[in-house]
Formats: structure tokens, sequence, C-alpha cells
């Protein structure tokens, strides 16, 4: 199993938007990170939890949050037990308002319904996507035999 932590610290994850909204990254792409939208992401579903289906930084789809269960990887308990120490300085999220969230039935039964929609969501997503240049060449032509 690989673990990935790239929105482990606030800290971290602000550099993160601001690396990636000024380089235009796939924007050519289902998955381009605009600037707007990224710092609108960061607002509304990392620093505050006001958009709780939304908490991936790949924000264009759903994404919720879930109780990790398993073991910590050893890395990961040593740097927390560095945290925990003093060793190392960084700020942390506050977690009450994950805790609370993942505490309601209202939330788990949401999380439900997505995790059963969201294959044909990113289905039907991906299809118009693809089918998009497809789509404007077709209207592009149509409009030149019409002119």
């Amino acid at each position: 199993m690989m673990f990935h932590y790239s929105l482990l610290f606030p800290a971290q994850v602000v550099e993160k938007i601001e690396y990636y909204s000024g380089w235009g990254l796939f924007s050519d792409s289902a998955d381009s990170f605009e600037e707007p939208a990224g710092r609108r992401w960061l607002a509304e579903s990392y620093i505050s939890l006001r958009r709780p289906y939304r908490v991936h930084s790949v924000y264009r789809h759903p994404s919720w949050l879930r109780r990790f269960c398993g073991p910590w990887p050893p890395q990961i308990q040593r740097l927390w037990a560095d945290i925990a120490a003093g060793l190392i300085e960084v700020d942390l999220r506050p977690m009450a308002d994950a805790d609370r969230l993942l505490r309601s039935p209202w939330y788990v039964a949401g999380r439900s319904l997505l995790e059963l929609w969201e294959p044909a969501d990113r289905w039907a997503w991906r299809v118009r996507w693809e089918t998009r240049p497809f789509l404007r060449r077709a209207m592009r032509r149509l409009s030149d035999r019409q002119e």
C-alpha cells in the first residue's frame, strides 16, 4: 500500500496551491488546476470544511473524508513523535471540525451515496471531456457550411 501525505500540514497545502496556481499545471487536461478555483478549494474545503464532499485538491470530482484505521508507516510515526517532542515546529490543522463531520450520520449517509454514484459520474465526466474536441470540430464544420 502506498501512502501519500500531500495534505498533511497547512503550510504544505498553501505552498502547493500557490505553486500549482502559478504554473498552469495540466491546463489542457481534465484535471487542470486553475488559480481561483484552487484558492477557493483551499478556503472552503481544507482550511474549513464548508464543502465536505470536495476535500481532495483534485476538486472537480467528489471526494470525502474517511477515518484511517490502519497502521501508520514508521516514518509518519517518527514524524508525529518529533512534532510532539518539539523537534520539528510546524503548524497543524485543527481537526475538531473533521472529527465532528466524521461522527455525523448525515455525512456518513452522503458519503455512502457518493461512493455508489461516483464511478458513473466520473465515467460520464470523462466521456464529456474526451468528446469535447470532436464536438467542437463538428460544430465548426456545421458553422462553416452555413456561411
